[in-house]
Protein backbone atom coordinates (compact mmCIF):
# COMPACT_ATOMS: atom_id res chain seq x y z
CA UNK A 1 0.00 0.00 0.00
CA UNK A 2 1.16 3.54 -0.60
CA UNK A 3 0.00 6.81 0.95
CA UNK A 4 1.23 10.28 1.86
CA UNK A 5 2.50 12.14 4.91
CA UNK A 6 3.37 15.79 5.32
CA UNK A 7 7.08 16.56 5.37
CA UNK A 8 8.51 18.26 8.47
CA UNK A 9 10.83 20.26 6.24
CA UNK A 10 12.12 20.65 2.71
CA UNK A 11 15.31 19.53 1.04
CA UNK A 12 17.39 21.99 -0.99
CA UNK A 13 19.26 20.43 -3.90
CA UNK A 14 22.80 21.47 -4.73
CA UNK A 15 23.29 23.64 -7.84
CA UNK A 16 23.82 21.55 -10.96
CA UNK A 17 27.15 23.28 -11.64
CA UNK A 18 28.69 21.83 -8.47
CA UNK A 19 30.82 18.73 -9.09
CA UNK A 20 29.01 15.62 -7.89
CA UNK A 21 30.83 13.72 -5.15
CA UNK A 22 29.75 10.63 -3.24
CA UNK A 23 28.27 11.47 0.19
CA UNK A 24 30.59 10.92 3.13
CA UNK A 25 29.98 8.91 6.28
CA UNK A 26 29.84 12.17 8.25
CA UNK A 27 27.11 13.53 5.94
CA UNK A 28 25.05 10.38 6.42
CA UNK A 29 25.51 10.48 10.18
CA UNK A 30 24.42 14.13 10.34
CA UNK A 31 21.40 13.51 8.11
CA UNK A 32 20.25 10.51 10.15
CA UNK A 33 20.49 12.47 13.41
CA UNK A 34 18.67 15.46 11.90
CA UNK A 35 15.82 13.39 10.45
CA UNK A 36 15.52 11.35 13.64
CA UNK A 37 14.91 14.58 15.55
CA UNK A 38 12.45 15.88 12.96
CA UNK A 39 10.38 12.68 13.01
CA UNK A 40 10.38 12.51 16.81
CA UNK A 41 9.14 16.12 16.93
CA UNK A 42 6.05 15.39 14.81
CA UNK A 43 2.70 15.68 16.64
CA UNK A 44 1.46 12.33 17.93
CA UNK A 45 -1.46 12.33 15.48
CA UNK A 46 0.98 12.39 12.56
CA UNK A 47 3.28 9.68 13.86
CA UNK A 48 2.81 6.14 12.62
CA UNK A 49 5.01 4.65 15.33
CA UNK A 50 7.22 5.47 18.28
CA UNK A 51 10.96 6.21 17.89
CA UNK A 52 12.40 3.21 19.67
CA UNK A 53 15.62 4.96 20.63
CA UNK A 54 13.69 7.55 22.64
CA UNK A 55 11.21 5.26 24.41
CA UNK A 56 11.52 4.65 28.15
CA UNK A 57 12.32 0.97 28.64
CA UNK A 58 9.53 0.76 31.22
CA UNK A 59 6.94 1.44 28.47
CA UNK A 60 7.85 -1.75 26.58
CA UNK A 61 6.44 -5.13 27.58
CA UNK A 62 6.02 -8.55 25.95
CA UNK A 63 2.71 -10.41 25.77
CA UNK A 64 1.72 -13.90 24.63
CA UNK A 65 -0.96 -14.13 21.92
CA UNK A 66 -2.56 -16.96 19.92
CA UNK A 67 -2.38 -19.39 22.85
CA UNK A 68 1.34 -18.93 23.30
CA UNK A 69 2.23 -19.38 19.62
CA UNK A 70 3.47 -15.79 19.37
CA UNK A 71 5.09 -13.23 21.65
CA UNK A 72 4.75 -9.56 20.72
CA UNK A 73 6.44 -6.43 22.01
CA UNK A 74 3.66 -4.17 23.30
CA UNK A 75 3.14 -0.49 24.08
CA UNK A 76 0.31 1.17 26.01
CA UNK A 77 -2.19 3.15 23.94
CA UNK A 78 -3.94 6.37 24.99
CA UNK A 79 -6.44 4.32 27.04
CA UNK A 80 -3.73 2.42 28.88
CA UNK A 81 -4.39 -0.80 26.95
CA UNK A 82 -1.49 -2.86 25.63
CA UNK A 83 -1.31 -3.02 21.82
CA UNK A 84 1.31 -4.26 19.38
CA UNK A 85 4.10 -1.70 19.38
CA UNK A 86 5.00 -0.07 16.08
CA UNK A 87 8.56 1.11 16.56
CA UNK A 88 10.54 3.38 14.25
CA UNK A 89 14.17 4.00 13.39
CA UNK A 90 15.75 6.38 10.87
CA UNK A 91 18.68 5.19 8.78
CA UNK A 92 20.07 4.81 5.28
CA UNK A 93 18.50 2.16 3.09
CA UNK A 94 20.88 -0.70 2.32
CA UNK A 95 20.23 -4.09 0.77
CA UNK A 96 16.56 -4.75 0.03
CA UNK A 97 14.07 -7.01 -1.68
CA UNK A 98 11.00 -4.81 -2.02
CA UNK A 99 8.05 -4.75 -4.42
CA UNK A 100 7.09 -4.78 -7.19
CA UNK A 101 7.34 -8.55 -7.46
CA UNK A 102 7.31 -10.18 -10.90
CA UNK A 103 6.27 -13.67 -11.88
CA UNK A 104 9.93 -14.54 -12.35
CA UNK A 105 10.78 -13.42 -8.80
CA UNK A 106 7.73 -15.17 -7.37
CA UNK A 107 8.78 -18.45 -8.97
CA UNK A 108 12.24 -18.47 -7.35
CA UNK A 109 11.04 -19.51 -3.90
CA UNK A 110 8.30 -21.48 -2.22
CA UNK A 111 5.17 -19.29 -2.00
CA UNK A 112 5.12 -19.50 1.80
CA UNK A 113 8.70 -18.16 1.93
CA UNK A 114 8.19 -15.11 -0.35
CA UNK A 115 9.30 -12.08 1.64
CA UNK A 116 9.70 -8.33 1.37
CA UNK A 117 12.79 -7.25 3.31
CA UNK A 118 15.13 -4.31 3.82
CA UNK A 119 18.14 -3.29 5.92
CA UNK A 120 18.79 0.19 7.27
CA UNK A 121 22.22 1.37 8.43
CA UNK A 122 23.03 3.92 11.12
CA UNK A 123 26.48 5.23 10.08
CA UNK A 124 27.36 5.31 13.80
CA UNK A 125 24.72 7.96 14.57
CA UNK A 126 23.99 8.07 18.31
CA UNK A 127 20.23 8.00 17.58
CA UNK A 128 20.66 4.66 15.80
CA UNK A 129 22.82 3.26 18.60
CA UNK A 130 20.09 4.16 21.12
CA UNK A 131 17.61 2.21 18.99
CA UNK A 132 19.91 -0.82 19.01
CA UNK A 133 20.09 -0.71 22.82
CA UNK A 134 16.30 -0.80 23.23
CA UNK A 135 15.92 -3.56 20.62
CA UNK A 136 18.42 -5.60 22.62
CA UNK A 137 16.22 -5.04 25.69
CA UNK A 138 13.14 -6.33 23.83
CA UNK A 139 15.10 -9.41 22.82
CA UNK A 140 15.88 -9.99 26.51
CA UNK A 141 12.19 -9.64 27.43
CA UNK A 142 11.19 -12.22 24.81
CA UNK A 143 13.77 -14.71 26.10
CA UNK A 144 12.57 -14.11 29.64
CA UNK A 145 8.94 -14.70 28.64
CA UNK A 146 9.80 -17.87 26.69
CA UNK A 147 11.33 -19.43 29.79
CA UNK A 148 13.01 -22.73 29.03
CA UNK A 149 12.00 -22.74 25.35
CA UNK A 150 14.98 -21.71 23.17
CA UNK A 151 14.78 -18.47 21.17
CA UNK A 152 16.58 -17.98 17.86
CA UNK A 153 16.96 -14.26 17.46
CA UNK A 154 16.93 -12.43 14.14
CA UNK A 155 16.48 -9.00 15.71
CA UNK A 156 20.19 -8.55 16.36
CA UNK A 157 21.92 -5.87 14.28
CA UNK A 158 24.24 -6.78 11.44
CA UNK A 159 27.99 -6.59 11.92
CA UNK A 160 29.69 -3.20 11.53
CA UNK A 161 30.98 -3.06 7.95
CA UNK A 162 33.35 -0.20 8.73
CA UNK A 163 31.59 2.39 6.57
CA UNK A 164 27.86 2.20 7.20
CA UNK A 165 28.12 0.97 10.76
CA UNK A 166 25.66 -1.59 12.07
CA UNK A 167 22.31 -2.25 10.43
CA UNK A 168 18.84 -3.60 11.19
CA UNK A 169 16.80 -5.87 8.92
CA UNK A 170 13.02 -5.82 8.84
CA UNK A 171 11.03 -8.32 6.80
CA UNK A 172 7.48 -9.50 6.27
CA UNK A 173 6.19 -12.52 4.41
CA UNK A 174 3.68 -11.96 1.63
CA UNK A 175 1.34 -14.71 2.83
CA UNK A 176 -0.34 -15.85 6.04
CA UNK A 177 -0.59 -19.64 6.33
CA UNK A 178 -3.35 -21.53 8.11
CA UNK A 179 -4.49 -25.13 8.50
CA UNK A 180 -8.10 -23.94 8.27
CA UNK A 181 -9.75 -21.41 5.88
CA UNK A 182 -8.66 -17.81 6.55
CA UNK A 183 -11.58 -15.44 7.40
CA UNK A 184 -12.37 -12.95 4.64
CA UNK A 185 -12.14 -9.93 6.95
CA UNK A 186 -8.42 -10.63 7.56
CA UNK A 187 -7.55 -10.70 3.86
CA UNK A 188 -6.25 -7.64 2.00
CA UNK A 189 -6.27 -6.73 -1.67
CA UNK A 190 -2.91 -6.68 -3.44
CA UNK A 191 -2.45 -3.49 -5.45
CA UNK A 192 -0.54 -3.15 -8.70
CA UNK A 193 2.44 -1.33 -7.19
CA UNK A 194 3.18 -4.48 -5.20
CA UNK A 195 1.91 -7.19 -7.55
CA UNK A 196 1.74 -5.75 -11.11
CA UNK A 197 1.79 -9.19 -12.81
CA UNK A 198 -0.80 -10.66 -10.40
CA UNK A 199 1.80 -13.30 -9.54
CA UNK A 200 0.94 -13.22 -5.83
CA UNK A 201 -2.80 -13.08 -6.42
CA UNK A 202 -2.67 -16.26 -8.48
CA UNK A 203 -0.83 -18.11 -5.69
CA UNK A 204 -3.45 -17.45 -3.01
CA UNK A 205 -5.75 -20.16 -1.66
CA UNK A 206 -8.24 -20.56 1.15
CA UNK A 207 -5.41 -21.40 3.57
CA UNK A 208 -2.68 -19.08 2.18
CA UNK A 209 -3.55 -15.43 1.66
CA UNK A 210 -2.26 -11.84 1.73
CA UNK A 211 -3.59 -10.53 5.06
CA UNK A 212 -3.35 -7.53 7.37
CA UNK A 213 -0.16 -8.86 8.97
CA UNK A 214 1.48 -9.16 5.54
CA UNK A 215 0.77 -5.58 4.49
CA UNK A 216 3.62 -3.07 4.37
CA UNK A 217 2.93 0.64 3.83
CA UNK A 218 5.16 2.62 1.47
CA UNK A 219 5.09 6.32 2.28
CA UNK A 220 6.64 9.58 1.16
CA UNK A 221 6.98 12.74 3.20
CA UNK A 222 6.34 15.21 0.42
CA UNK A 223 2.82 16.54 0.41
CA UNK A 224 0.66 15.62 -2.56
CA UNK A 225 2.82 12.69 -3.68
CA UNK A 226 2.62 8.93 -3.31
CA UNK A 227 5.50 6.51 -3.55
CA UNK A 228 5.97 3.36 -5.57
CA UNK A 229 8.25 0.93 -3.68
CA UNK A 230 10.45 0.81 -6.80
CA UNK A 231 11.66 4.39 -6.14
CA UNK A 232 13.28 3.39 -2.84
CA UNK A 233 16.95 3.32 -3.77
CA UNK A 234 19.99 2.27 -1.79
CA UNK A 235 21.44 5.15 0.21
CA UNK A 236 18.16 7.06 0.66
CA UNK A 237 17.31 8.28 4.18
CA UNK A 238 14.22 6.38 5.32
CA UNK A 239 12.22 5.70 8.43
CA UNK A 240 11.54 2.01 9.00
CA UNK A 241 8.48 1.09 11.04
CA UNK A 242 8.43 -2.38 12.53
CA UNK A 243 6.99 -4.67 15.18
CA UNK A 244 9.00 -7.19 17.20
CA UNK A 245 7.47 -10.68 17.20
CA UNK A 246 8.60 -14.16 18.20
CA UNK A 247 6.88 -17.09 16.49
CA UNK A 248 6.76 -20.61 17.93
CA UNK A 249 8.07 -23.39 15.72
CA UNK A 250 8.94 -26.98 16.41
CA UNK A 251 9.95 -30.34 15.05
CA UNK A 252 10.17 -33.86 16.51
CA UNK A 253 13.95 -33.72 16.19
CA UNK A 254 14.64 -30.26 17.65
CA UNK A 255 11.59 -29.72 19.83
CA UNK A 256 9.83 -26.34 20.25
CA UNK A 257 11.60 -23.02 19.79
CA UNK A 258 10.76 -19.39 19.08
CA UNK A 259 12.06 -17.34 16.15
CA UNK A 260 12.15 -13.61 16.92
CA UNK A 261 12.46 -10.93 14.24
CA UNK A 262 11.67 -7.35 13.26
CA UNK A 263 8.42 -7.48 11.29
CA UNK A 264 8.41 -4.76 8.64
CA UNK A 265 5.29 -2.57 8.87
CA UNK A 266 6.13 0.53 6.81
CA UNK A 267 8.87 2.41 5.01
CA UNK A 268 8.81 6.20 4.72
CA UNK A 269 11.07 7.91 2.20
CA UNK A 270 12.47 10.99 3.96
CA UNK A 271 15.33 12.27 1.81
CA UNK A 272 16.54 10.79 -1.49
CA UNK A 273 19.23 13.41 -2.17
CA UNK A 274 22.18 11.45 -0.74
CA UNK A 275 21.07 8.39 -2.68
CA UNK A 276 20.85 10.46 -5.87
CA UNK A 277 24.33 11.86 -5.25
CA UNK A 278 25.66 8.36 -4.68
CA UNK A 279 24.18 7.19 -8.00
CA UNK A 280 25.47 10.24 -9.92
CA UNK A 281 28.96 9.92 -8.46
CA UNK A 282 29.06 6.22 -9.40
CA UNK A 283 27.88 7.06 -12.92
CA UNK A 284 30.53 9.78 -13.27
CA UNK A 285 33.22 7.33 -12.13
CA UNK A 286 32.07 4.75 -14.67
CA UNK A 287 32.24 7.36 -17.44
CA UNK A 288 35.70 8.46 -16.35
CA UNK A 289 36.92 4.88 -16.25
CA UNK A 290 35.39 4.19 -19.64
CA UNK A 291 37.00 7.29 -21.14
CA UNK A 292 40.48 6.17 -20.13
CA UNK A 293 40.49 3.35 -22.70
CA UNK A 294 39.29 3.16 -26.27
CA UNK A 295 36.28 1.00 -27.03
CA UNK A 296 38.56 -1.48 -28.82
CA UNK A 297 40.97 -1.62 -25.88
CA UNK A 298 38.08 -2.23 -23.47
CA UNK A 299 36.81 -5.03 -25.69
CA UNK A 300 40.17 -6.85 -25.71
CA UNK A 301 40.65 -6.21 -22.00
CA UNK A 302 37.30 -7.87 -21.33
CA UNK A 303 38.15 -10.81 -23.61
CA UNK A 304 41.57 -11.18 -22.02
CA UNK A 305 40.21 -11.21 -18.48
CA UNK A 306 37.68 -13.92 -19.33
CA UNK A 307 39.88 -16.06 -21.59
CA UNK A 308 40.68 -19.74 -21.12
CA UNK A 309 42.77 -20.01 -17.91
CA UNK A 310 44.34 -23.30 -18.99
CA UNK A 311 45.70 -21.70 -22.14
CA UNK A 312 47.56 -19.16 -20.04
CA UNK A 313 48.69 -21.77 -17.53
CA UNK A 314 50.21 -24.08 -20.17
CA UNK A 315 51.26 -21.44 -22.68
CA UNK A 316 54.33 -22.47 -24.70
CA UNK A 317 56.71 -20.05 -26.37
CA UNK A 318 56.48 -20.18 -30.10
CA UNK A 319 58.83 -18.85 -32.75
CA UNK A 320 57.66 -17.24 -35.94
CA UNK A 321 59.16 -17.40 -39.44
CA UNK A 322 58.28 -16.28 -42.97
CA UNK A 323 58.66 -19.89 -44.20
CA UNK A 324 57.47 -23.32 -43.07
CA UNK A 325 59.21 -24.37 -39.89
CA UNK A 326 58.89 -26.73 -37.06
CA UNK A 327 57.55 -25.15 -33.88
CA UNK A 328 58.58 -26.93 -30.75
CA UNK A 329 56.65 -26.38 -27.56
CA UNK A 330 58.30 -26.39 -24.18
CA UNK A 331 58.07 -29.34 -21.87
CA UNK A 332 56.03 -28.27 -18.87
CA UNK A 333 55.34 -30.02 -15.62
CA UNK A 334 52.54 -28.87 -13.31
CA UNK A 335 52.11 -30.74 -10.07
CA UNK A 336 52.30 -34.39 -11.15
CA UNK A 337 51.03 -33.77 -14.69
CA UNK A 338 53.63 -33.74 -17.45
CA UNK A 339 52.84 -32.46 -20.92
CA UNK A 340 54.90 -34.14 -23.60
CA UNK A 341 56.94 -32.11 -26.03
CA UNK A 342 54.94 -31.56 -29.18
CA UNK A 343 55.78 -30.64 -32.71
CA UNK A 344 53.57 -28.96 -35.25
CA UNK A 345 53.90 -27.60 -38.72
CA UNK A 346 53.22 -23.89 -39.06
CA UNK A 347 51.73 -23.00 -42.40
CA UNK A 348 52.34 -19.61 -43.94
Amino acid sequence: MNTTLDAPGSVVSAPSSVAVTAPTKEEYCKSIISWSGAMAALPDERKLGQPIGRLPISDISVSSVANGKTYKAMLPNEHGQKVEGIFTVVGALGESELPPISRQCASRAQPKALTQRMTVYGYDAYTFKSALDNIEHIDFLIREAAGTVPVRSFVAPTEDDGERGRGLEGNTRYFTLSKTPIPADLKRKLNDTVDPDHALRDLQSTTMAYCADNEVLYLVLRKGQTVDPAVLKQGAIVEMGFAVNAFRHGSPQQGPQYLSKLVLRYVALLDPTLSERMAKAAQAKRKADAGSDSADARKWKSIRSASNPLAARFHARQSESESDEEVEGARMQVDELTLATWKAKKNV
